[in-house]
């Protein structure tokens, strides 16, 4: 079954992010961005085996050349935070060929975007790891017939239902504002031009990706755009891993996000193993009681040759078998539906094996669930344990004091939005060990300084020695005594000379 995988983002310059850079990346080629001077050269990029740029039938012709198509763009947003281009982001189904994967995403960007007036430029990836997709680049603007760019929306006056302009009414004085120029201000509202900001957009191309690809796939491959619950299915959603767990599983760890998908879909394949023995067995049921119910209904219509023994079932049962003349007979008839019905429990008992296998392999297969349910759940409480041990260690630490030295003030919350716990966790785990490594520099310097310290003074010691300090200190306290003496014998025998 192939693997359905649509996803919808902006690249914005509230991001950090160029048209110019993004397109350069994802087709593998060097552009050059005018607006800020630097060159984006991907020449050496792996896995990039086609690309493409669509245009509407009124868009400039130089806009097939993708560096002109996004210097045009970037010069036509004045804005620091502008959206520059939609991406789309689309899982190839492996089972088909090159040139059918490249077919379906020319006719999906054909119908869903160049149709109403996008250019397109789209790029096919495949690294030969079983995941080849397509990245589908969009401007935001239309164009207009000119070849000019288009607003993305504009200002208008909003209308009551009589069609007339409603007045912006001064809370204060219960009076229409004035502008600067004493104009009265009317309430106005943002008009697109175009529904490609939609949310509603966003289900009709998910949808339509689905039913592009359906077409080139069997009915064992189908995929389809709604998610497991919606789709009434009782089988676990995998999460989302990310090219970090799987460059640790490459590297020989174990991730928890790759682990978790494991467990995942080997449940589901346990559970898809058990419906699939529940519908066969359904079916040979079904087949069973209708061709029981036909046998009785055509013997009371009166084709009995259809409900006689046969002989096989006859030698089974011990007696001999009915001939339809004898059905014919009242005397007979009894002894036919009898004769049937123990030939049924007959050949039950010769069909019990088969029936006891079926339910030991359903009675196996629900054991095997149950299992991994288990272990499921097992996974979930240990990591919620780590989570909270690690919360409460946190929280004891900051009750105290908190650190000292460069440590960086991070809340510790279970999860940000759209922050799994897992990744909760390994983002306070790499604070701890940020904050222990500074407490260790801080015991290391101060540990080096106490040594300087004590090392200054043994060598004072050692070079005046501790009767030196001492005689010193002595000396310097007999001398300043006797300057205090001399100076008071000058005082006095200046009031005595004053005297006389």
């Amino acid at each position: 079954m192939s693997i359905y995988h649509c996803s919808i983002k902006i690249i914005g310059r509230s991001d950090g992010k160029s048209a110019v850079a993004s397109s350069a990346y994802r087709s593998g080629e060097k552009l050059m961005d005018d607006r800020i001077g630097l060159v984006h050269d991907f020449t050496k990029k792996r896995g990039v085996v086609f690309t493409e740029v669509a245009l509407p039938a009124h868009a400039p012709p130089e806009y097939a050349d993708r560096n002109v198509l996004w210097n045009a763009v970037e010069k036509a947003e004045k804005k620091s935070n502008a959206q520059l281009a939609r991406e789309i982001e689309v899982a190839l189904p492996k089972e088909l060929s090159r040139e059918c994967q490249i077919e379906i995403v020319r006719r999906y960007v054909q119908e869903n975007f160049v149709s109403v007036g996008m250019c397109a430029d789209w790029a096919l990836h495949d690294k030969g790891d079983g995941n080849p997709h397509a990245h589908i680049m969009l401007t935001m603007r239309g164009i207009k017939p000119d070849g000019s760019w288009a607003q993305k929306e504009k200002k208008i006056y909003a209308l009551d239902e009589d069609g007339n302009r409603i007045p912006l009414i001064d809370p204060a004085t219960g009076e229409q504002k004035l502008g600067k120029r004493n104009e009265k201000l009317w309430k106005r509202i943002t008009a697109e031009p175009n529904d490609w900001n939609d949310h509603s957009k966003a289900e009709i191309w998910r949808k339509s990706w689905a039913d592009i690809c359906n077409e080139y796939l069997s009915l064992e491959q189908q995929i389809d755009h709604r998610s497991y619950k919606r789709q009434e299915l009782d089988l676990e959603p995998t999460i989302h891993e990310g090219y970090r767990a799987r460059k640790m599983e490459k590297a020989g760890f174990v991730s928890n996000r790759c682990e978790y998908n494991r467990i995942v879909r080997k449940l589901n394949e346990l559970k898809g193993r058990w419906l699939l023995t529940m519908q066969a067995l359904q079916k040979t049921i079904m087949e069973k009681g209708i061709l029981l119910y036909e046998r009785i209904t055509g013997h009371f219509r009166g084709n009995h040759g259809d409900f006689q023994m046969s002989g096989r079932y006859a030698e089974h049962s011990g007696e001999p078998a009915v001939s339809a003349g004898a059905v014919e007979n009242g005397e007979f008839r009894t002894a036919g539906i009898a004769g049937e019905i123990k030939c049924r429990e007959q050949e039950a008992l010769i069909r019990k094996p088969d029936s006891d296998r079926t339910e030991s392999e359903i009675s196996s297969t629900e054991q095997a669930i149950a299992g991994i349910m288990q272990r499921v759940k097992e996974k979930a409480r240990e990591r919620d344990e780590r989570i909270r041990k690690l919360m409460e260690r946190r929280q004891s630490f900051e009750a105290v004091g908190g650190l000292t030295g460069g440590e960086r003030a991070v809340p510790l919350t279970a999860g940000t939005k759209g922050e799994s716990d897992t990744d909760a966790f390994i983002r306070c785990a790499k604070v701890e060990i940020t904050d222990m490594l500074h407490a260790i520099d801080d015991s290391r310097t101060r540990a080096r300084d106490s040594e300087a310290e004590r090392s200054y003074r043994q060598i004072s010691r050692e070079r005046f020695g501790t009767g030196g300090e001492r005689e010193v200190e002595k000396g310097k306290s007999a001398g300043a005594g006797r300057e205090r003496e001399g100076s008071e014998n000058l005082r006095r025998s200046r009031e005595k000379g004053r005297e006389r």
